[in-house]
């Protein structure tokens, strides 16, 4: 059984992989998940940093403090708050780049320390 579902996992993967139209916030999450189980960890890791890249992941962290910083000035004058969807969203994209650095980083140091 176990086998069944890694072949079926293995497959929807590749399909994500190749398939540009499925790149979102999303498949990046999945590919985290299954680089942590996978014995091609690196591989799918490298497939979901270029898809973050490809996204703007890594651009949302400086976006989102900038937002966060002029609500509070903003918010001294008076001026209305942002859109806090948007932030939710920001938020969600920075927290999965930063799982990404943060995994990346735990199996790189891994292999060198023979973990």
């Amino acid at each position: 059984m176990s086998d069944m579902l890694h072949a079926e996992l293995k497959k929807w993967i590749n399909v994500i992989i190749q398939n540009k139209g499925l790149n979102s916030l999303e498949s990046v999450q999945a590919m985290l998940i299954v680089a942590c189980y996978s014995a091609e960890r690196l591989l799918i890791l490298s497939f979901a940093t270029r898809m973050a890249l490809d996204l703007g992941l890594h651009e949302a962290f400086e976006e989102l403090t900038e937002r966060l910083a002029m609500k509070n000035d903003e918010n001294a004058y008076g001026i209305p708050e942002h859109d806090p969807e948007r932030e939710r969203g920001l938020m969600r994209k920075s927290r999965t780049w930063f799982g990404l650095l943060v995994l990346e980083h735990m199996l790189v140091f891994g292999l060198f320390v023979g973990v």
